[in-house]
């Protein structure tokens, strides 16, 4: 991560040298600035999702504020030592930038780990109490009644009608209220992006959503960041809640070595859901054409007859 920051320090002064920036092109500034804040805010979402060995503190703070003076008392002192040429220009540009973004850095850990403070405190999912399955509804009576193999299939209807829905919403906010602003449209384009590849991840593919056999809880992937548990390796199942959503929350005998199997996005996904659901492991009830509750017990029998074995 610091790695990154560096490189981004060495692309401005690459930039000054190459006289992007006395243009006073609009896109040149705005790309820059972009580029400042996404890798900000990936800092803070690492933070809060993964941690970091040393924690966060007020330590951190101070850091950010040390580097941000000492990059004003070197712009002073650099503006009288460095030569007034290209080379110099960049030299000056690159580490200025450097201790700035250095502080930036240092801030992003801290309010990462605020907002972890605020997912834990007003994200964490909630249980839904379990209640009688209804085995009445359509959609339960297709499944059928447990046996040696359940297959639950996709509910492609409920996960276009949610995707067309955020798409409604994020195009009436941009009617209404982004048209014409840069930032407004590059965070819109951003969020439609985020959304289309999680919706796209659970309709592309094919068979059924999970499949229930003596070996385990198959599911197929793009639905969960898990593909398959065998019956020994889960402990308990419950349904949460968060935000109007609700999920199969399956917990798992060795969490921390489920989310170490993982790499890059999915691990830092994994990381996530196991914040905010207490279990790496989850499937949103709303993506099954099955009732939830019927869900809930299914498994959970699954679990009982299969788990000792």
């Amino acid at each position: 991560m610091v790695a990154t920051y560096g490189a981004v320090a060495l692309a401005y002064g690459y930039g000054t040298d190459q006289g992007w920036f006395s243009k006073s092109t609009e896109y040149s500034r705005f790309v820059f600035t972009a580029a400042i804040l996404t890798l900000v805010a990936v800092t803070m979402l690492v933070q809060n999702s993964l941690g970091l060995k040393r924690p966060v503190g007020l330590w951190d703070l101070l850091k950010a504020a040390g580097c941000w003076v000492g990059a004003m008392a070197w712009a002073v002192v650099a503006a009288k030592i460095v030569p007034d040429t290209r080379p110099g220009a960049m030299v000056f540009a690159t580490s200025t930038v450097a201790l700035i973004l250095w502080g930036m850095f240092y801030l992003a850990r801290l309010l990462g780990a605020g907002l972890r403070w605020l997912t834990a405190s007003f994200l964490s999912a909630q249980t839904i109490p379990s209640s009688a399955p209804n085995r009445d509804s359509p959609a339960t009576s297709r499944v059928g009644a447990p046996s040696e193999r359940v297959e639950i299939p996709v509910n492609y209807g409920a996960i276009s009608l949610r995707f067309i829905g955020i798409i409604i919403v994020l195009s009436a906010w941009w009617w209404f209220f982004g048209r014409g602003d840069a930032w407004t449209e590059f965070i819109l384009a951003l969020g439609m992006g985020f959304v289309t590849f999680q919706i796209s991840k659970y309709l592309i593919g094919h068979g059924p959503g999970v499949v229930m056999n003596p070996d385990g809880l198959s599911i197929r992937r793009g639905l969960a960041l898990v593909s398959h548990l065998p019956w020994s390796d889960i402990t308990a199942v419950e349904l949460k809640s968060v935000m109007a959503g609700s999920s199969l929350v399956v917990g798992v005998r060795d969490p921390e070595g489920l989310v170490a199997k993982q790499k890059g996005y999915a691990r830092w996904s994994m990381r996530q859901t196991q914040n905010m659901f207490g279990s790496p492991a989850r499937i949103p009830t709303f993506v099954l054409k099955c009732d939830r509750h019927w869900l809930l017990q299914t498994v959970d029998e699954f679990r009982v007859k299969y788990g000792s074995k």
